[in-house]
């Protein structure tokens, strides 16, 4: 586990977004693992007092965005594509570090990322963060029917994006507000074998999950007949 002190402007005369949009990661990483670490960010501000407008439709915007001014969302001025997004701030997630390891029963990951907070009110980055979290094995009991690389670097990655993700938004500056911020269901990681069908009579299907306890979980199996 690692990470560093985050850089704060003097929030005295600034006041924090209230709504903000988590913009599409960038950085290392592959596009799936760019969007796990931004999902994960946006539902851990769900602890928080502050709104995050859900992805689909952050990403929706963007497109507009893109269309309305002819330059790709990146180049577009902050203040204009908090305007068009309808939120007081946006959150930039840069992947700087993706390592991931695993052979056998054993996988290592290893995730570093530089979160920065902007606020239209402002015109300007008000915070940033540097955080990295290394995950071996997941911390999970792996069940042998499930134990190829691709399930176990699963269970392995989410455990420790989810991780990050929480650390990260909980050190985010949040606006002062009197009503008291719903906790959300904490799920580090939920794994199955099925995706590695097809399957014969008799084989089963495995689900594994790491949450908060006293949990009932519940899940479909698509794709069987």
């Amino acid at each position: 586990v690692g990470g560093v002190a985050s850089k704060v402007v003097n929030l005295k005369d600034v006041k924090p977004p209230s709504s903000v949009a988590v913009l599409p990661a960038t950085g290392a990483g592959t596009i799936e693992e760019q969007s796990e670490i931004r999902i994960a960010l946006h539902n851990s501000l769900g602890a928080t007092n502050i709104r995050s407008l859900k992805p689909g439709e952050v990403d929706r915007l963007l497109v507009v965005a893109e269309q309305t001014t002819g330059q790709s969302w990146d180049q577009i001025p902050k203040k204009e594509l908090s305007s068009i997004m309808s939120v007081e701030g946006l959150l930039f997630v840069d992947v700087e570090k993706v390592d991931r390891l695993y052979a056998g029963a054993y996988a290592h990951y290893e995730v570093g990322v530089k979160v920065s907070l902007y606020t239209a009110g402002a015109d300007k980055i008000i915070w940033d963060k540097s955080e990295s979290e290394v995950e071996r094995k997941g911390g999970v009991s792996i069940n042998p029917a499930i134990s190829s690389a691709r399930i176990l670097t699963d269970a392995v990655r989410q455990v420790l994006v989810n991780t990050l993700a929480r650390r990260v938004a909980a050190d985010i500056p949040q606006p002062s507000t009197f009503l008291k911020t719903k906790k959300p269901i904490i799920v580090d990681m939920a794994v199955s074998n099925g995706i590695e069908g097809p399957f014969s009579v008799g084989d089963e299907i495995t689900v594994l999950a790491k949450a908060e306890p006293g949990l009932v979980v519940f899940f479909d199996i698509n794709g069987l007949s």
